[in-house]
């Protein structure tokens, strides 16, 4: 596993070296969501050294349809929300002083 700050090689214990290759140990606390890993560590500056063989196994055809199916979903879900100035009325408005 390198860090992207010095590009040498950290020692790590076992079970937090396997994040590095795309695994998380079962059982291991649930401090963040199994998928926010790689991303909290690429934030301490550790790089993942591979990535998990299922990665590979979805066709361009099938990853296109999956984030067109997000595209899709996230589109919907912002099409419910209130605008931001409508949000900041409706929730953060301050009140008048008496």
């Amino acid at each position: 596993m390198t860090t992207s700050r010095s590009r040498k090689i950290v020692n790590v214990p076992k079970a937090v070296n396997q994040l590095s290759r795309g695994k998380r140990r079962k059982g291991a606390r649930k401090m963040f969501a199994e998928n926010s890993w790689v991303q909290v560590r690429m934030g301490q500056g550790i790089l993942p050294g591979s990535w998990h063989p299922i990665a590979e196994k979805p066709t361009p055809q099938e990853l296109e349809k999956l984030l067109e199916n997000v595209c899709a979903h996230v589109a919907h879900t912002l099409g419910q929300l209130p605008d931001h100035a409508t949000y900041v009325r409706q929730y953060c408005s301050a009140r008048a002083a008496a």
